[in-house]
């Protein structure tokens, strides 16, 4: 479930970052809501919410930066992680993914769950006990 929910999130921050539309609606938006803005009474709040959207559109992979802030404030997270990556690349060198998706799955949060245990030196040097680089060096090829 964890895989899954990972790789939603990843998909999701990708589509923001790749469809070119969404900039281009979301400044239709704002000026449709310049436009109606006088018949509201706390247009304050409303312009400060905008600026958040405007940020967090703007911002390109946004929200894999929020996971990785909220997720160093769980305790063990860097063991819980290294679990995660041997299970992924067990699985993808044991070919425990039956269907293609199971399997873009593995490869889609594998680099992510790389990047999120290996923020620190410390972090990185007990994945390398778990996970030999070679093993990962082969599945990334």
């Amino acid at each position: 479930s964890m895989l899954k929910l990972l790789d939603v999130l990843v998909q999701l921050d990708h589509f923001k970052n790749a469809k070119a539309s969404i900039p281009n609606d979301f400044s239709w938006y704002k000026r449709t809501f310049t436009q109606v803005s006088g018949q509201w009474q706390d247009t304050n709040s409303m312009r400060e919410e905008l600026d958040d959207l405007q940020i967090f559109l703007s911002t390109r992979w946004a929200i894999l930066l929020n996971l990785h802030v909220e997720m160093f404030r769980v305790n063990n997270l860097e063991d819980i992680l290294q679990v995660l990556i041997v299970f992924v690349v067990e699985s993808l060198e044991l070919d425990f993914a039956l269907l293609f998706p199971e399997r873009h799955i593995l490869l889609r949060v594998l680099p992510i769950f790389v990047v999120l245990v290996t923020s620190s030196e410390k972090d990185s040097e007990s994945l390398c006990k778990r996970v030999k680089i070679k093993r990962l060096i082969n599945i990334f090829k």
